[in-house]
C-alpha cells in the first residue's frame, strides 16, 4: 500500500489555492498575445508558483507569531507562577528554575542552573529528599515530600514538592510550595489541641474525684458529661449511663425518690432557664440528697443544664444527733439548776438561822460591856474604859461581819451596779467610829485604780464597784488589826 509523503495533503491544497487566485487574476497582456503555447504553459506555472510561495509565506509568518505568543504564554505560566518549578535531571541538577523557585531558596535563578537542589535543603531532609527524586523518576511517585528549606536569610522554611517524570523518565518536574506559615499555623494547632486534651484530661479527672455527683445534659437532652460519684449516688445500671439518654436516666432516678412528680415537674421547668435552683431530694431508701442545678452557658446562650449532688445523708443523722444531744444537755443544765436553785435557797434559810444563833451572843457581850461600863464607870480607869470599848467595837463589828455574809451570799443573785466609789472617804468614816488606840493613829494610804486603768494603780481613794458590796469590803478590811510600828495600806485593785 501506497502512503502519502508528510505534508502532501497540504501542499496539495497550497496547490489548489494558488491556482484558485491565479485564475482570478487578469492574465498579464504579453503573455495572452504569446503565441507559443510551451512558453505561455511555462509562464503559468511559474505564476501559480510565485502564488503559492506567497501562501507559503504567509502562513509561516502567522506560524511564527503563533508561536511568540506561545513562548510568551510559557514564560507567564512558568516564571511568573506563584509556586516554584524545577526541571531536574537525572543526577538531581537543576536544568530550569522559574523566579518563584529562586526566591523559595532566596539565590538568584542564574546562580541554581546546573546545581543541585538538594543542597539548598536541611541536611535532616536531604535522605527524604533523594528518595522523592528517585521515585519520581521511576513514576513511583504517590505523594508530597517536605522539606526544609536553607535560605540566605537563615530563616527557617519548609517546602513542599510534588513531581512528575519526562515521557522517558530522563528528568523531571518539581513543583515547590511554601507550607512554612502553613507548617506553623498546623504546629500551633497540634500544641492548642495538645494542650486541650491535657486540660481536658485533668477537667475529668478533676470532676471524677470530686465528692459530687455531676451530670451536665445539653438542650438536646442528650448527655454531655457524668462523673463516676453520680452513677453512685443514683445508682444508675450500666446500661443506661452508657445509652447517653437524659430521659432514660430521669427514669431511672424517679423509682427511686419520695416525691417523684415534683421532683420531675421542677427538672422539666429548669430547662432552658438561665436561672440557679437548689433543693433537697428525699430517697426512699431514707438517704438524703442535697441538689444543686445552674445553667450551662456557651457565649451568652444557654446551651443546656448542670446538675451537682451531694449525699448529705450522715451530716442530717449528724445534725438530728446533736439536736437530740442539745436537747438532753439543755434538760440537764435545766433540772442541775433546779437542784442548785433549791440547795441555795436552804443554804440561805441556814445562813440566816447561824446568822441569828450568832448575834445572840454577840448582843448579849455587847449590852453586858455597857452596863458594866455604865455601872462600874467609878471604878474603871482610862485604860478600863479603853478595853470595855474596845470589846464592844469588836462586837459591833462582828455583827456587821455577820450582815456582810449573808449579803455576798445573795450578791450573786441580783444585779452589780457599778459606779464611781470614794473609798477614801468610806476609810475615814471607818477610822472616826474606831475606837482610839493608846498608841498614835497609823498612817492609811488608799489606792485605787480609775476607770480606763483597770489594774493599775491610779489615783488614791478612787475606784470602780457596786457601793454596798464595797463599802463592806472597805470597812472589812480597814478593820482588820495592823501592825501599831507601821502604817496600813489599804488597797482595793481592779473593777466589779
Amino acid at each position: 500500500m501506497k502512503h502519502d509523503k508528510p505534508g502532501a495533503s497540504s501542499a496539495m491544497g497550497l496547490r489548489e489555492r494558488a491556482e484558485e487566485q491565479f485564475r482570478k487574476r487578469p492574465a498579464p497582456a504579453a503573455a495572452a498575445g504569446t503565441g507559443d503555447s510551451d512558453l505561455k504553459r511555462v509562464v503559468q506555472e511559474l505564476q501559480i508558483h510565485q502564488i503559492e510561495l506567497e501562501l507559503q509565506n504567509g502562513e509561516l509568518q502567522q506560524a511564527k507569531l503563533e508561536l511568540e505568543e506561545s513562548r510568551r504564554s510559557y514564560e507567564d505560566l512558568f516564571d511568573f507562577a506563584p509556586v516554584g518549578y524545577f526541571t531536574l535531571e537525572a543526577d538531581g541538577r537543576i536544568r530550569q528554575v522559574n523566579l518563584a523557585g529562586a526566591r523559595l531558596v532566596e539565590v538568584p535563578r542564574g546562580q541554581l542552573q546546573g546545581t543541585r537542589l538538594g543542597i539548598r535543603l536541611t541536611g535532616s531532609s536531604r535522605p527524604a529528599f533523594a528518595s522523592f527524586v528517585a521515585d519520581v523518576l521511576a513514576g513511583r511517585a504517590t505523594g508530597p515530600c517536605y522539606a526544609g528549606l536553607l535560605r540566605e536569610s537563615g530563616e527557617p522554611a519548609c517546602g513542599r514538592l510534588e513531581g512528575v517524570a519526562s515521557d522517558d523518565g530522563s528528568w523531571g518536574r518539581i513543583v515547590m510550595t511554601d507550607v512554612t506559615e502553613a507548617r506553623k499555623a498546623t504546629q500551633v494547632a497540634q500544641e492548642a489541641e495538645a494542650a486541650l486534651r491535657v486540660h481536658r484530661e485533668a477537667l475529668r479527672s478533676v470532676l471524677a474525684s470530686t465528692a459530687d455527683g455531676i451530670l451536665a445534659v445539653g438542650l438536646n437532652r442528650r448527655v454531655v458529661h457524668k462523673n463516676r460519684r453520680f452513677l453512685e449516688i443514683w445508682r444508675i445500671p450500666p446500661r443506661v449511663a452508657a445509652s447517653g439518654d437524659d430521659k432514660a436516666l430521669l427514669e431511672s432516678a424517679l423509682s427511686q425518690l419520695v416525691e417523684p412528680e415534683q421532683f420531675l415537674a421542677k427538672v422539666e421547668a429548669l430547662y432552658g432557664s438561665d436561672r440557679d435552683d437548689q433543693d433537697v431530694l428525699a430517697f426512699m431508701d431514707g438517704r438524703v440528697v442535697d441538689r444543686f442545678s445552674s445553667a450551662m452557658m456557651l457565649e451568652g446562650a444557654v446551651a443546656g443544664r448542670v446538675w451537682s449532688f451531694r449525699d448529705i445523708t450522715a451530716r442530717r443523722r449528724a445534725e438530728e444527733a446533736l439536736r437530740a444531744l442539745r436537747a438532753e444537755l439543755e434538760q440537764r443544765v435545766s433540772e442541775r439548776t433546779a437542784s442548785l436553785e433549791e440547795a441555795n435557797r436552804e443554804l440561805e434559810a441556814y445562813s440566816h438561822s447561824i446568822a441569828h444563833e450568832l448575834r445572840t451572843p454577840l448582843r448579849a457581850i455587847d449590852g453586858h460591856s455597857a452596863l458594866i461600863a455604865r455601872d462600874q464607870a467609878g471604878r474603871l480607869d482610862d485604860e478600863g474604859r479603853r478595853h470595855f470599848e474596845q470589846v464592844r467595837w469588836n462586837a459591833r463589828r462582828m455583827g456587821q461581819l455577820i450582815d456582810d455574809f449573808l449579803v455576798y451570799s445573795q450578791a450573786g443573785r441580783g444585779d452589780l451596779h457599778v459606779t464611781a466609789l470614794d473609798m477614801a472617804g468610806e476609810a475615814r468614816g471607818l477610822c472616826r467610829g474606831r475606837p482610839r488606840p493608846r498608841l498614835p493613829p497609823p498612817d492609811l494610804v488608799l489606792g485605787g485604780s480609775p476607770a480606763g486603768d483597770p489594774g493599775g494603780r491610779g489615783p488614791p481613794g478612787q475606784g470602780l464597784g457596786d457601793p454596798p458590796l464595797e463599802r463592806r469590803e472597805v470597812l472589812g478590811r480597814a478593820g482588820e488589826p495592823g501592825d501599831p510600828g507601821r502604817g496600813e495600806h489599804l488597797e482595793r485593785r481592779g473593777s466589779l
